[in-house]
């Protein structure tokens, strides 16, 4: 078996495809880094914007929970007080008789306006809770956008990885076929 001499102008030529593959592949890995290192910046920014969101979940509840029940201690005491105006007004009934008629009419008025002030309140605690339902509904809304958020970061992150694989496998069958080209043509 005659061997055959690969002439330098062929190594050369060889040797210039693999400079070529080379350079376009670190040309791929070095935009796969940058793509992977922004998705990682970005997925690190996501995470710290969802705690960030929690956290202001967590405060606007425990406000909320607070003038719950701030507001329910004041219409306790009003309903304490408003009993105690209540018993004062029996007895008063009881001891002035004479002036029945005139307290009647006092005593529907006083109860006409606390009954007014009671819808009012009642009104007002409605409209919290109203607020306070919608802040929660956007709220909700911000936790589930953040999570589709990502979700979507960790498919590119996955993806890349995919890719980065595949580029791997590139780069070891190049290299085992320069091997193969170079260890073949000695034999």
């Amino acid at each position: 078996m005659e061997k055959k001499e690969t002439s330098k102008e062929e190594v050369n030529d060889i040797f210039d495809i693999v400079n070529d593959n080379v350079k376009s592949a670190t040309a791929i890995l070095n935009k796969c880094v940058a793509l992977k290192e922004k998705l990682d910046k970005e997925k690190k920014e996501l995470k710290e914007l969802k705690q960030e969101q929690i956290n202001n979940y967590n405060d606007e509840i425990s406000k909320i929970k607070q003038y719950k029940d701030e507001t329910f201690s004041v219409l306790k005491d009003k309903m304490r007080e408003l009993e105690k105006e209540k018993e004062k007004l029996v007895k008063q009934e009881l001891e002035l008789t004479n002036e029945k008629a005139r307290f009647e009419l006092e005593k529907k008025k006083f109860l006409d306006k606390m009954k007014e002030k009671e819808e009012q309140q009642k009104k007002t605690i409605l409209e919290k809770n109203k607020e306070i339902d919608k802040r929660q509904r956007e709220l909700e809304n911000l936790r589930k956008e953040l999570e589709n958020k990502t979700v979507e970061s960790e498919k590119t992150t996955k993806e890349l990885e995919k890719n980065l694989a595949r580029f791997n496998d590139v780069v070891n069958q190049f290299t085992s076929g320069i091997n193969e080209l170079l260890w073949g043509n000695l034999d």
